[in-house]
């Protein structure tokens, strides 16, 4: 058996094709040819999990601290891809992933996962989404468009009220259609809306994975799919309907 290897590049990248050769009965030859990419080997980086209990709540519920045990220099050169890689840790670990100053303190830890209300009036949705966004870390101008696109999806039911979380990373904002019946997106989970009723505030303070893995009472979650706006329209006329 022979192997040729034949090299190309594409901009940094370099191609290559493996081909194999083999000889048969009767004069005859195979071949074979495989496309590769040179590829870099990324090694492990000895980072760690740290856990620190924040808060005990009533019943058997705790505030965790999960954190990269790590403190990186926003000018060092690879801060840019440090950061990637311990989000990533997070990730795909817990399933939610932040990032705070190295001087940040437990309190300011607990003020990002307890939700206090701003109730904002109904208005132009460019003057809301402003409010909502006034004091808050800066968001990118992705994320602020998905904001008013949602906003403008929920206003079309004629909401009571808009909605947002107060704390500095606005985790929650939506729309209020009744003291029972209000809808959430999420900045950081974009990929669903929660439509809550009764015992709305409490459950707005559970995590998105403590949610998801109890029974689903007291709300809906609607999928960003094509037609959910159309699933959102008939959960509010049902929910009116029994009221």
């Amino acid at each position: 058996m022979q192997r040729a290897i034949k090299y190309a590049h594409d901009n940094e990248l370099r191609f290559f094709a493996n081909e194999f050769r083999a000889d048969g009965p009767k004069h005859l030859t195979a071949s074979l040819e495989r496309k590769g990419c040179q590829r870099d080997f990324i090694p492990p980086k000895e980072v760690e999990l740290s856990l620190t209990l924040l808060e005990q709540r009533t019943g058997p519920e705790f505030v965790v601290r999960f954190a990269v045990d790590q403190v990186l220099s926003k000018q060092a050169p690879d801060f840019d891809d440090d950061v990637l890689y311990n989000l990533n840790i997070l990730q795909e670990n817990l399933g939610a992933a932040d990032v705070f100053e190295s001087s940040a303190t437990l309190a300011q830890y607990l003020d990002t996962v307890r939700v206090d209300w701003e109730i904002l009036p109904v208005g132009n949705v460019d003057d809301v989404v402003r409010r909502m966004l006034h004091g808050k870390r800066a968001v990118s101008e992705t994320s602020r468009n998905t904001m008013k696109q949602r906003l403008n999806v929920m206003a079309r039911f004629k909401p009571t009220a808009f909605i947002a979380g107060t704390n500095g990373f606005l985790r929650y904002f939506g729309a209020q259609f009744g003291d029972n019946l209000v809808a959430f997106e999420n900045l950081s989970y974009g990929n669903a809306l929660y439509l809550m009723y009764n015992d709305w505030e409490e459950l707005s303070r559970r995590s998105r994975v403590d949610l998801l893995k109890g029974p689903r009472d007291g709300f809906d979650r609607i999928e960003h799919r094509d037609g959910w706006e159309q699933r959102l329209e008939t959960l509010l006329k049902e929910h009116r309907k029994h009221k």
